[in-house]
């Protein structure tokens, strides 16, 4: 079998003694699921689990990327001096990856420049833009468990690899053999200081110039806010920020406000999920704070909760978030003349505001780095917001990627607005929905394991791909789109969305990077609670449809 063989070329050949061991170690079923498959350089790099083998993450798997990234670079800057900008979160193996990085980018004379500490992803690509580099290279995994890590390919726009590029770059990964003579003992030794700038903290202040539109004054603010960086990497520059631009009164989560790996006291550091509010929640209630602000570990996300007009506590789903900042940037009057980028999957409340007030709305495929690509390539038009469903927005485009440091800020600033005016969000809502329909959103992931767990989901895709549906449960399909065949100037993807008649859709978008396929459910009805129970009587016929496959 091509998996044995692929192990076993690893086992004769691996020189770093510490995976050599690991690599023995394994087992036949953890043979097959290391080595049935390549790890895949897709549109957002690399994501996978931290372990030996082809198919993870590993010293071997991100050599062989990096030497083929820097063929590229060699290849589309002929005769002139590279430069990389390169930063981390604080996951396991994220230094030593970012130091082998180093070291082979120096071998091939690009030279580098990063930060003397992890960083938030959105500081990756503000480090792009302002030295003017070639491209970025971010390790993380995101808001992914502990045991993942990952690889982001910036290019000197500062935003991710667009499709063509990231083909490209694909290409010249194929052509090179795994560097079996890796060895983490020897990262260190091969870094020249001479090719590698390291970049203080002073930077930061820059930065925070550079988005000062995103506040509209730095008188002090009497809101009470509680953080937490989950772990992360905004732990330091984001209570730094939130005092910069008058916010005095911050709590932060100390039990969770440093860098750990090992994400040790959050049950999750995913902004989507309730688990990742548990601790900051205690928080909030012992010192009556008016909202909680929770990032991701590598700080382009974040998630909200908001004490409401009952004195409870209440989340807001990313849709809800990225609706009020729209209708709270109108109401200060910033999104004249502009654009607002929303993807495919995002709601259509923050868009039908943002139409019934003359402003301009374009959407994208899923994932920030379609959004990135159309800043750059529409800059005749003025970007005033932009964002995605799944807790990710960008008012400033001095970086070219979801940032949650912008975004936390107009946040707190938003909120002390309406704690002002004797306003809670809930109110606010509610005020939204009554004026501009009443939307319900829900977003659900189904995760399988393996190789197995990917055949499943290719499954799931060709049934609705291929099955013709008139309805979900009583609703009539008024219209199926494959995103797979031309839809106006979007790029092909492996997306289905079903348009319902007079209600809304429905959107079935499988992982690039790992066996999750996620569905997303968008209703319009005449209240919240009968778009909420339409929602969840769809799913439940979907998740029935996927079980009889």
């Amino acid at each position: 079998m091509e998996y044995i063989k692929n192990y076993n070329n690893w086992i004769e050949n691996v020189k770093d003694q510490d995976l050599l061991n690991e690599l023995k170690s394994l087992n036949n079923q953890e043979i097959k699921e290391a080595f049935l498959e390549d790890i895949s350089f897709g549109t957002a790099g690399l994501r996978g689990i931290l372990a030996p083998g082809s198919a993870n993450m590993n010293i071997i798997t991100v050599a062989k990327v990096t030497i083929g990234l820097a063929n590229y670079l060699k290849n589309q800057n002929k005769e002139k001096d590279i430069l990389v900008a390169i930063a981390s979160d604080p996951r396991n193996m994220s230094k030593e990856f970012v130091n082998l990085i180093i070291a082979i980018l120096a071998k091939f004379n690009i030279k580098t420049i990063t930060y003397d500490d992890v960083k938030p992803t959105p500081m990756l690509s503000y480090l792009v833009r302002e030295f003017n580099c070639d491209a970025g290279i971010m390790i993380t995994a995101s808001h992914n468990p502990k045991e993942y890590n990952g690889y982001k390919v910036y290019n000197k726009s500062g935003a991710q690899l667009n499709l063509e590029q990231s083909a490209l770059v694909t290409k010249e990964i194929n052509k090179v053999d795994y560097p079996f003579n890796t060895k983490l003992e020897d990262i260190q030794k091969l870094i020249d200081n001479k090719t590698c700038t390291i970049i203080d903290q002073s930077l930061d202040l820059k930065y925070f110039d550079d988005i000062s539109s995103v506040i509209k004054n730095k008188e002090n603010k009497k809101i009470k806010i509680v953080f937490s960086s989950e772990h992360g990497t905004t732990y330091k520059i984001l209570p730094k920020a939130f005092k910069h631009f008058g916010f005095k009164n911050i709590i932060e989560v100390k039990e969770q406000n440093y860098p750990d790996p090992n994400f040790s006291n959050t049950k999750s550091a995913n902004p989507e999920e309730e688990e990742a509010y548990e601790l900051a929640l205690k928080y909030a209630k012992d010192n009556d704070a008016d909202i909680i602000i929770v990032n991701d570990p590598d700080g382009d996300r974040l998630g909200v909760v908001f004490k409401d007009k009952l004195n409870n506590y209440q989340y807001l789903s990313g849709n809800q978030t990225g609706a009020l900042m729209i209708d709270y940037l109108i109401k200060r009057d910033q999104l004249k003349d502009g654009i607002i980028y929303q993807t495919i999957v995002t709601s259509n409340l923050g868009s039908t505001i943002a139409k019934n007030n003359n402003i301009k709305v374009k959407e994208t495929l899923t994932g920030f780095k379609f959004i990135g690509e159309q800043i750059e390539l529409n800059k005749k038009d003025k970007l005033v917001f932009a964002y995605e469903e799944s807790y990710g927005y960008l008012i400033n485009s001095c970086v070219r990627d979801k940032d949650a440091i912008q975004s936390s800020l107009l946040i707190a600033e938003m909120a002390n607005y309406y704690l002002e005016n004797e306003q809670t969000l809930d109110l606010v809502l509610e005020e939204l929905y009554n004026n501009y329909g009443y939307f319900y959103d829900i977003t659900k992931s189904i995760t399988l394991s393996g190789i197995e767990g990917i055949n499943k989901i290719k499954k799931i895709m060709a049934y609705y791909k291929e099955k013709d549906i008139t309805s979900f449960d009583k609703y009539k399909v008024e219209n199926k789109i494959d995103y797979n065949e031309s839809q106006n100037d979007l790029p092909k993807a492996n997306v289905i969305k079903f348009l319902l008649k007079d209600l809304g859709w429905l959107v079935f978008r499988p992982s690039g990077t790992e066996p999750k396929l996620k569905i997303y459910i968008s209703i319009k009805s005449t209240s919240i609670k009968e778009s909420q129970e339409i929602s969840q009587n769809i799913y439940k016929q979907i998740q029935e449809q996927i079980e009889g496959l």
